[in-house]
């Protein structure tokens, strides 16, 4: 199996995001699928999960959220279950795996510098418009220098979107037209650049990745293969 790990370095903490290789799933999922609602045979997601846990040598299982592109954010201190949907969690607790699962949209991973909490968010287009990134930031009311690593995800000259989304946007905050590109058919969008404007604006410090899931086949990508599997970004503290 191979990772990409985050580009900062803060000791005693651990974030990588995985890729496709490396396990036990079948096409279309091939082969390290870690989603459970996307098709694939559960006796192979369990299998790559556990092969998740003992390769990475992670201290526990990850507490798998209920994606559904919204604004909640969860506490994982003292959850043995996720019961509610949420697209973002944090964790004051060492020993506790943060995960978010991805095929193109953001998975974005923070920490703080005084290693007081770390977290993980799912961004897709309509989660940084109506706010995940200032809802996460607000639940956990950080009170020293904050980092964020924005994990593989699809680029602007592979995202393209319509009018309705730019629009969308533009409701919100005329100046988020900056990040779109017209072109013949639509416009190309770059989320991963509103998602650093929203985190500097925030006065996060901001690393990215540089990997586009659509462009490199060893992520999975929805846009690119429609029926796919996920990778599992994930950030915790020793």
């Amino acid at each position: 199996m191979h990772v990409v790990r985050a580009n900062w370095s803060f000791e005693g903490v651990h974030a990588f995001t995985t890729t496709r290789l490396g396990g036990a799933s079948e096409t279309p999922y091939d082969s390290f699928n870690l989603a459970m609602h996307v098709g694939d045979d559960a006796h192979c997601v369990t299998k790559n999960r556990r092969l998740l846990v003992g390769k990475y040598q992670l201290p526990e299982e990850p507490l798998w959220l209920n994606q559904t592109h919204s604004t909640q954010v969860v506490c994982l201190d003292n959850q043995t279950a996720i019961s509610v949907p949420s697209d973002a969690c944090f964790t004051r607790n060492t020993k506790r795996v943060c995960a978010v699962m991805t095929a193109d949209c953001l998975p974005i991973l923070l920490v703080d510098s005084k290693r007081q909490w770390v977290g993980a968010v799912h961004a897709g287009w309509r989660g940084l418009a109506d706010g995940i990134i200032e809802q996460f930031l607000d639940t956990v009311q950080p009170t020293s220098p904050t980092a964020a690593w924005i994990g593989p995800a699809i680029s602007q000259p592979c995202f393209e979107v319509q009018q309705d989304v730019v629009d969308y946007f533009t409701s919100i905050d005329s100046s988020y037209e900056r990040f779109f590109i017209r072109h013949s058919e639509g416009y190309w969008g770059d989320l991963v650049g509103i998602a650093e404007d929203k985190l500097r604006q925030a006065t996060v410090n901001v690393f990215k990745s540089n990997h586009c899931t659509y462009r490199e086949n060893e992520f999975f990508s929805y846009r690119r293969d429609g029926t796919t599997g996920r990778m599992a970004s994930l950030i915790w503290m020793e």
